[in-house]
């Protein structure tokens, strides 16, 4: 049985807001600030700007590579009996760098379909469980893309490629190489957020 990855081609809409948009953002920034006692009469070109940003922000896509040092956090959800948080999995790693890395990156892992999210303990921290293509990826007979982009929609991100240029190349694990960082501006341009408008 093949495995194969279904992402979303369609380029989001991430069309400018009109200025009823704008305004209506600055009237809530507004009252929200007369809530807390500031003032509600006029727009200074600090609110007006961290109110155009706010938007940019929301409307950006970000390209994400894949990790490798994820994967041997991911090994370690598979071969456990349930699920786990990314601090269970930290405990559980021999390399104290890398335990902390994976703790803040593991959730990015669901954008490549190889865990899912299954709740979370008592104290809010988010449980994890694998997919049959983590299974399938780590035994070496399922290929994934080595970068996806992701797009905030309301609150939730979502995962898309575009239709032509940056294309990912489908890898297996044996063929995903750790990030080269010697050349930081390239790093930058590659892996900041740029907006897609």
């Amino acid at each position: 049985m093949s495995y194969i990855f279904s992402f979303n081609t369609v380029k989001p809409d991430f069309s400018l807001p009109s200025v009823m948009d704008l305004k209506n953002r600055i009237d809530k920034t507004m009252m929200h600030r007369k809530s807390e006692g500031g003032s509600l009469y006029s727009y200074s070109v600090e609110d007006v700007v961290k109110t155009v940003l706010e938007w940019h922000r929301e409307q950006l896509s970000y390209k994400r590579n894949f990790r490798k040092y994820l994967c041997k956090p991911l090994s370690i959800l598979v071969d456990n009996d349930g699920p786990l948080t990314s601090e269970e999995i930290a405990k559980k790693m021999d390399n104290k760098f890398y335990a902390k890395k994976q703790v803040e990156h593991f959730a990015e892992l669901r954008f490549w379909k190889l865990i899912k999210r299954v709740g979370v303990t008592d104290k809010g921290h988010p449980m994890y469980e694998y997919t049959i293509c983590a299974y399938k990826f780590l035994q070496g007979e399922l290929a994934i893309p080595s970068h996806v982009y992701t797009y905030k929609d309301g609150n939730e991100l979502k995962t898309w490629f575009p239709e032509e240029g940056d294309q990912p190349v489908m890898k297996y694990i044996h063929e995903i190489t750790n990030e080269d960082f010697s050349d930081k501006e390239r790093h930058l341009e590659e892996s900041v957020q740029s907006p897609m408008i």
